[in-house]
């Protein structure tokens, strides 16, 4: 959820970190505003979508990680 939320879940993020930042209550968090973990945690995004982190720049890149991970699937 935390890597792949982005602004809308911030009252969340603040909930759980008042709780004391436990399992439980990232649990009761996400019961008291609605929130589907399952969407964050399982969602399968596109490439091309841009993510929260995208303006970090690394290394190796985007570009080179999508690289990587098509020539793993072609090896399967």
């Amino acid at each position: 959820v935390l890597s792949r939320g982005d602004e809308s879940l911030s009252d969340f993020i603040l909930e759980v970190y008042n709780q004391g930042g436990k399992l439980g209550a990232f649990k009761s968090a996400a019961k008291k505003y609605n929130i589907n973990t399952d969407y964050f945690a399982l969602e399968n995004y596109p490439f091309d979508k841009e993510l929260a982190w995208d303006f970090i720049e690394i290394n190796p890149g985007k570009e080179f990680l999508i690289k990587e991970n098509q020539r793993l699937i072609n090896q399967v």
